[in-house]
């Protein structure tokens, strides 16, 4: 019993580690995955609103008439 408390104690520390390791890239993926969808509505929020504002109007407004 000895020699597999050894091995567990030996391997512990790599396998806490690469537990660690898991969330924390897990979480960062999460995070970048986060960021561009919301970077990428807000893209989409943009363009609409510039859409909306660079579209020329419904109808021209006549001209004055020019007095002589």
């Amino acid at each position: 019993m000895t020699s597999l408390g050894a091995v567990l104690t030996t391997v512990a520390p790599s396998v806490g580690l690469g537990v660690i390791f898991y969330f924390a890239m897990r979480w960062v993926l999460r995070a970048d995955r986060n960021e561009r969808r919301h970077l990428s509505e807000l893209d989409r929020q943009l363009d609409a609103a510039q859409a909306r504002h660079s579209s020329p109007p419904a109808e021209e407004i006549p001209a004055a008439p020019e007095v002589n």
